[in-house]
Order: structure tokens, then C-alpha cells, then sequence
């Protein structure tokens, strides 16, 4: 079966090293357009194209109608983070279709960053394998796979679901091989639109419970954590512990009851949480 690759990520990096010990890649692209926050991980995966003799395209649009054609030369597309949506000609290019691996559960957790709305609501998180179609992922489901990420912030949730589904693409590629088209997704259809909950900035009028969701949902190295504001000044902050307490005095939600270096204690609406300064 001959492949084409698209787009680069952590976790794109790792399907690629594992798909081309079994199969003829023909090509391989960057993302559209250069992104710093992959650019190391691009040098890596270039090299790695040199060395299996793939062709790397380096950032390319994969809609014009040059690259269409050469699409049509494979079987399959693999995406291993492309950011940019594909239109109905380069769907149709490749002989069987093209593919994806979201690090959500769809249909309910469509759109971006996954992981972190998967936390924020308390929901399972997880990995889906689909054929990509016109709509945003929301073709037919290939392969999922509910992963326990228990007591994990957004970082290390988003290692452990991209070190499974990597390991398990090349079970999905086989699969395809001897024909297998997947089923429709079922269920409640939510998508996310682009942004951060409450434009990342926490209220320590939630309980103690979604406090602690919050701050883990949106605690991604390298990315600044939640922010806040405490005696006028802004704060990034990640919670690090939180507690159940009664105050005598009529304390306001948000004060700082104690700091010491970067750890401070705020009063919040159940109690009290200690953080740590970004």
C-alpha cells in the first residue's frame, strides 16, 4: 500500500516512524505554513524522509491542484497534524481515502484542543481514527480507544493518548488493508470552536472541584496556565492543591490568604486552594 504524509506533530512524528518500517511512503509534507512551535520536530522529521528516501514537500498547501495530482498516485493519506482543512478534491484524491487520528472521542468531542475540554468537563479522554470527510472530524470512526488519564493536566494527558494511538496506527493501517471502511459515529455531536474557556482566566467563585479541572485542563508546557487577577496585578498560576474551609470573617472569594515566594493561598467559594506562581 503506498502512503502520502501530511503535517507534523508530536505524536504525527512517532505514527510516521512506525509506518514506514512496513510501507512505501511516496511523500511527506510540513504543516501549510512554518509554526516555531514545531520546528525542531520538523528537522527531525525531514531528516528522517532523507534518510527512508521519502520525499518531504517541506510546508505546502495540500488543496492546489499540483498536489492534488500527486495525490492520486497513492492508496492512502496518513495526517500526522496538518492545519489546514482539506477540500473535497484532495479528500477524493488517494485511491482509498485519508485519515485521522483526533485525541478526543468523537462525535462528542470534535474540534480543538481536545484534551483540554475533555478535562475541563470531567469527561473520558481518549483517541479516534477516522476517514476524513467534508465535515470537521466526523467521518467514519476506524478506531477508538478510551485511555485513564486520572489526576493528569492537559501536558501529560496529551503524551500518554498520542504514545497509544501511535502504537496502535499501524493495527488500523492493516485493517484498511483487508478492507475495512469503519462505522458512522453515534451520539451527541459537540464541536469546539477555537479559544480558551473563559479566555483562560479562573473565578474562585466555582467550587473547589472545577477549579482543579480548570487549572489542569489548561496546564500545557509551553503554554502560559491560567491567569487571574489578585490585588489588581495578573497572575499566571497553576492550582496545586485544594481544601474545604469555613472563614469567620466575611472574606471575598479571590483574596490572597497567604503567600510565601511563589505559593500563594486564595480564599475561593468552597474553601481555599494553594498555587503556584508561573
Amino acid at each position: 500500500m503506498k502512503i502520502g504524509f501530511l503535517g507534523i506533530s508530536e505524536f504525527g512524528l512517532n505514527f510516521f516512524k512506525h509506518i514506514i518500517e512496513k510501507y512505501d511512503v511516496v511523500f511527506a509534507t510540513g504543516k501549510s505554513k512554518e509554526a516555531k512551535h514545531t520546528r525542531s520536530i520538523s528537522e527531525l522529521f525531514s531528516k528522517l524522509c532523507l534518510e527512508n528516501n521519502v520525499n518531504y514537500l517541506g510546508n505546502v498547501n495540500v488543496n492546489e491542484k499540483k498536489f492534488i495530482n500527486l495525490s492520486k498516485t497513492v492508496d492512502l493519506i496518513v495526517l500526522g497534524g496538518y492545519d489546514k482543512i482539506l477540500k473535497k478534491e484532495i479528500i477524493d484524491a488517494p485511491r482509498i481515502g485519508i485519515i485521522n487520528t483526533h485525541l478526543g472521542l468523537i462525535p462528542q468531542n470534535r474540534g480543538c484542543n481536545p484534551v483540554m475540554w475533555s478535562l475541563l468537563r470531567g469527561e473520558s479522554q481518549g483517541y479516534t481514527t477516522y476517514f476524513v470527510n467534508e465535515k470537521i472530524d466526523d467521518g467514519k470512526i476506524l478506531d477508538m480507544q478510551v485511555v485513564d488519564c486520572e489526576d493528569m493536566n492537559a501536558f501529560f494527558t496529551y503524551k500518554k493518548i498520542s504514545k497509544i494511538c501511535s502504537k496502535n496506527i499501524m493495527k488500523t493501517l492493516s485493517m484498511i488493508e483487508e478492507g475495512y471502511l469503519g462505522i458512522e459515529p453515534r451520539g451527541l455531536h459537540v464541536y469546539h470552536k477555537q479559544g480558551m474557556p473563559n479566555d483562560g482566566c479562573v473565578s474562585w467563585a466555582w467550587t473547589n472541584k472545577f477549579l482543579m479541572r480548570f487549572s489542569k485542563s489548561l496546564d500545557f508546557s509551553p503554554y502560559l496556565p491560567m491567569h487571574t487577577i489578585l490585588d489588581d496585578k495578573k497572575y499566571f498560576l497553576r492550582i496545586k492543591k485544594i481544601g474545604k474551609k469555613t472563614f469567620k470573617e466575611n472574606i471575598s472569594d479571590g483574596t490572597i490568604l497567604e503567600r510565601n515566594n511563589n505559593i500563594i493561598s486564595v480564599k475561593t467559594k468552597d474553601g481555599y486552594a494553594v498555587c503556584e506562581l508561573d
